[in-house]
């Protein structure tokens, strides 16, 4: 049976939109929210096949959403480091209010929801598309692709809904005895560390020199 980026991206795009979903709260909504996963898999598919009729196209924004993962992920995972240093810092200082614990959250959570948003919307399932390919580069990125994935479905099953929920609110004793628990057990940031390896080892083998080599190899064969 021939492999297909589908058989990736699609439960990808349904479980990922569905938990996003759930996490905040919507309920029956989060199934709608796997229909529209699906949709936007089967566009993006569509889009990448178009792209890929022009293969030094196709290069280039292969290597660009590379470059984005590579920025994202650091993003992500610098800023997860310091968000778990600070917390828990802050969670042992007994002078430090819930009040200042909830106010020191908020502003960070739009930066993460838009970070998380760029790799799940835009890059993760395109990226499957645009490149898959024979060849080292794909085992890559779909290796990052995977670890993006559990990184994805431990925060909506573990921490999104109540870290969104906190991040609006004054915490309660309860949520501050949350946080302390969960802040040592929350290792996303070594597993986001992989993926960035992951992307920065793909990053080294760029798709534009490999859609140079297709075309210098084309005439010879063609003539042969």
């Amino acid at each position: 049976m021939r492999s297909s980026p589908y058989l990736v991206a699609v439960p990808f795009t349904v479980i990922v939109y569905g938990l996003s979903a759930a996490s905040s709260g919507l309920g029956a909504l989060a199934l709608l929210a796997g229909a529209v996963g699906l949709a936007w898999a089967v566009v993006a598919g569509r889009l990448a096949r178009r792209i890929g009729r022009r293969e030094q196209v196709r290069a280039k924004v292969e290597d660009a959403l590379v470059f984005g993962g590579v920025v994202a992920t650091a993003f992500l995972m610098c800023g997860g480091i310091m968000m778990i240093l600070l917390m828990g810092a802050a969670l042992n200082e007994p002078s430090t209010s819930y009040q200042t614990l909830s106010a020191m959250m908020a502003p960070t959570l739009p930066s993460f929801i838009i970070a998380n948003n760029v790799l799940e919307l835009i890059v993760a399932p395109s990226m499957v598309f645009v490149g898959w390919r024979p060849g080292r580069r794909r085992t890559l990125l779909l290796a990052a692709f995977a670890g993006f994935f559990v990184v994805r479905i431990w925060t909506y099953l573990v921490y999104a809904e109540r870290r969104t929920q906190t991040a609006t609110g004054p915490l309660s004793a309860d949520d501050v005895q949350w946080y302390k628990d969960t802040l040592v057990v929350d290792y996303r940031p070594a597993l986001l560390g992989l993926v960035l390896v992951l992307f920065l080892m793909a990053a080294f083998l760029p798709a534009h020199s490999w859609s140079a080599r297709r075309t210098a190899e084309r005439p010879v064969i063609e003539s042969a």
